[in-house]
This record gives structure tokens, sequence and C-alpha cells, in this order.
């Protein structure tokens, strides 16, 4: 690997190590002006996630996409985090 490629790749690490930061404090901010608190966005999203993982969809969504009970409670759990985050940032754009 030449120095320019390793410097290339260290910059680009660099950049994203900067902007994760800032990506943090736009969405924060943009709840904000939204008249959203952050900390109550992440409580709906926690009661909707919570709802969701303990539905029939869930749990025959999970048995389909996974084999071992643990793994099958992993997919629960993540599926319905990510769609309550959805759910729950988009409607507060409405």
């Amino acid at each position: 690997m030449s120095i320019t490629q390793k410097t290339t790749i260290t910059n680009i690490i660099s950049l994203m190590g900067a902007t994760l930061p800032l990506l943090f404090t736009v969405a924060v901010v943009t709840l904000a002006m939204l008249g959203r608190d952050p900390s109550e966005v992440e409580r709906e999203v926690e009661e909707l996630a919570k709802r969701i993982a303990e539905s029939e969809w869930a749990t025959k969504l999970a048995r389909a996409m996974a084999t071992t009970p643990e793994a099958q409670e992993k997919v629960r759990k993540l599926l319905a985090r990510e769609l309550a985050r959805k759910i729950v940032l988009g409607t507060s754009r409405l």
C-alpha cells in the first residue's frame, strides 16, 4: 500500500470520526426545532418497540428469519426497534 493510499484512508477515517458528532448534533437540533424533546422521542420509540416486539407479527417474522430461540429474540427486538424508530420519526414530520 502506497503512502498516498494510507494518507487517503487516514483522512477518510478522520472525516468519518469528525462527522458523527456533527450528525448527532444536527439530529438533536432538528428535533428541538420541531418542538420535540429528544429524550421524549426516545421514550416513544422504546414504548412502541416493546409493543411491536411482543406482537404476533414480530414473533412469526423472527421465526422465519432465525432458527434458535436466542436469535429469534434478538431479531424480534431489532426489527421492532427499527420499525418503531421509523414510525415515530416519520409521524413527527407530518
